[in-house]
C-alpha cells in the first residue's frame, strides 16, 4: 500500500463519501469584539462589532429588542410573584415562572393575542405537590394599564371549586 498518493487536501480535511461539507458552525453564545476598519492613510473608517468565534456581525437593533423583551418578562414575573404571594422561580430554568401554595404559574407577556403556544405552555406545567397548572397572559404597553388573564383548564377549575361554580341560575 502506498501512502504517497498524489492527492492534495489544502483544508487538511479529506472530502466525505457524499461530498457534503456540512453546515457552518454557529455559536451558542457569541463573544463580541470591536473591529476597526482603516483606510489607506491609517484612519479609522468604521467600527464593526462581530463575534470572535464565528465572525457574525452584531445587529444592534435586534440586540436591543431582545434585551427589552427579556427585561419585560422578568419584570412581569416579579409582579406576578408579589400579586399571587408566590415565589419567583423562572430564573432557575424550570417550566414555571412563579410557584404559590396552590398553583404553578407560567407568565407570557406580550402585546398580541394568545395562540396555540399558550395552550402548550399550560399543558406542560407540572402537577407537583397538589399544585394546579395556571397560565397568566399579560397584554398592554409599558406606562399604560396592563391587562392580565388567568388561564386555568376547566377540569382543574371544577376540581378546585366544584361544579356549582359553573352552574347558571
Amino acid at each position: 500500500m502506498n501512502d504517497e498518493l498524489p492527492f492534495d487536501y489544502p483544508d487538511a480535511q479529506p472530502p466525505t463519501l457524499t461530498g457534503a461539507k456540512g453546515l457552518p458552525k454557529h455559536c451558542r453564545r457569541h463573544d463580541w469584539w470591536s473591529t476597526l476598519t482603516r483606510n489607506e492613510q491609517g484612519n479609522v473608517t468604521q467600527e464593526v462589532i462581530q463575534c470572535q468565534r464565528c465572525g457574525k456581525v452584531r445587529d444592534e437593533a435586534k440586540a436591543k429588542m431582545g434585551k427589552a423583551v427579556v427585561a419585560r418578562s422578568k419584570r412581569e414575573e416579579r409582579k406576578l410573584a408579589a400579586l399571587y404571594q408566590g415565589k419567583r422561580t423562572g430564573h432557575h430554568g424550570g417550566p414555571d415562572d412563579v410557584q404559590t401554595d396552590l398553583t404553578n404559574v407560567q407568565s407570557k407577556a406580550g402585546s398580541t393575542w394568545w395562540s396555540r403556544r399558550y395552550w402548550d405552555e399550560l399543558v406542560k406545567l407540572p402537577r407537583t405537590g397538589g399544585r394546579v397548572p395556571l397560565l397568566v397572559l399579560s397584554n398592554g404597553e409599558p406606562g399604560h394599564l396592563i391587562r392580565r388573564m388567568v388561564v386555568l383548564d376547566e377540569r382543574d377549575f371544577r376540581a378546585l371549586f366544584g361544579d356549582k361554580m359553573l352552574d347558571r341560575p
